[in-house]
């Protein structure tokens, strides 16, 4: 993940260093391009229920910037910022209820993602990003990517005006599902997140216990393997109480998706694969 979140300033791509802002502040500005990559799509095509329903992502994209400066405001406060769904999965309720009061705590907690247990933070809460970062013992210039049970999760952390339509397009068609792209940043987004990197890693995830933790939160959420720097990943939960006896808040039981590598990572604007 480290080597994915890379620095695209070269690319023409850059951090304005401007003062920080609402996450959500630079989505109503890039929206035309965002709306340019939802008209790409086939508004009457058939949808599974795992494909996102364009008609209310383009109604979403058309927010004034006053509904995504509140949306924020009452994720962080901790009230749902988006309507919860119902999601079929493998975990407890209970233990869904006390990992999102954790979050909202400013906890760590541990939760089943596509290929691995994976480790989650409030992206905006500093204090817990350090500790997660000094469970893993990694250094907090390398970055994480944050995942969504929705665009609307992750659009708010995504220089919009700097990515073109074709290249949101590309991304829209693989989500919901198991791939990581990376976007330029926008300026309101915390610098540790991305550590410090012009770019930043996104997934819209399908998985059902990650999504439903993010939609329990009401937002986006730090995802990187519940590990220590250098070691093996765990893939059950039991293997995370094992190797992290103290330290995190609360565990969402559930399955991993079964993949056998942790998801791709690919540049959203050049297309390049960084992790396959």
């Amino acid at each position: 993940m480290a080597a994915a979140v890379r620095d695209r300033r070269g690319d023409g791509i850059r951090d304005r260093g401007r003062p920080m802002a609402c996450a959500g502040a630079r989505l109503h500005g890039g929206a035309v391009a965002a709306r340019a990559a939802v008209r790409r799509n086939d508004d009457h095509r058939q949808c599974s229920s795992r494909a996102i329903r364009l008609p209310a992502l383009r109604q979403a994209l058309q927010w004034p910037r006053s509904r995504w400066r509140r949306l924020a405001r009452r994720r962080r406060q901790g009230v749902r910022a988006l309507p919860p769904a119902t999601v079929r999965m493998n975990t407890d309720h209970d233990d869904l209820a006390q990992a999102v009061a954790a979050l909202r705590r400013g906890g760590v907690v541990a939760y089943p993602t596509e290929a691995v247990f994976g480790f989650g933070c409030d992206p905006h809460d500093h204090a817990a990003f350090e500790r997660l970062f000094a469970l893993k013992q990694r250094p907090p210039t390398q970055g994480v990517l944050l995942i969504g049970a929705e665009f609307a999760h992750v659009a708010p952390y995504i220089d919009l005006a700097a990515t073109p339509a074709d290249a949101l397009s590309r991304a829209l068609a693989t989500w919901p599902g198991p791939h990581t792209w990376i976007f330029p940043r926008a300026a309101g987004v915390p610098e540790w997140i991305a550590g410090g990197h012009a770019g930043i890693a996104l997934r819209v995830t399908a998985h059902a216990p990650a999504a439903a933790l993010c939609r329990a939160f009401g937002g986006a959420l730090v995802s990187t393997s519940a590990n220590r720097h250098g070691e093996p990943p765990a893939r059950r939960s039991e293997d995370v109480r094992h190797a992290f006896p103290t330290g995190i808040d609360a565990i969402l039981n559930g399955e991993t998706g079964g993949l056998e590598r942790p998801t791709p990572i690919r540049d959203a604007i050049t297309g390049e694969s960084l992790r396959n």
